[in-house]
């Protein structure tokens, strides 16, 4: 059976990485999206924004910004 390399995914409600247990988008997560949208940001933006409503429900304890900064604030950051 062939080894699969580990899925960097959110797992709800707690929006940690399934595979490292980081806050999502861990690291590895973050590689990833800037390797698969060559580095634009903007790009990244618009699909992490998919996930915006669904993570500021289910992290009812932080603020809207607080959330949109975990998911977004590092994208233009070199």
């Amino acid at each position: 059976m062939p080894d699969y390399p580990p899925i960097h995914a959110p797992w709800r409600p707690a929006w940690s990485c399934l595979a490292c247990g980081e806050d999502w988008p861990c690291p590895t997560r973050r590689r990833q999206l800037s390797e698969l949208f060559g580095g634009d940001p903007g790009g990244i933006r618009r699909y992490l924004a998919v996930y915006l409503t669904d993570a500021t429900t289910d992290l009812g304890h932080l603020s809207t910004l607080q959330v949109r900064d975990r998911l977004l604030g590092w994208c233009d950051k070199p």
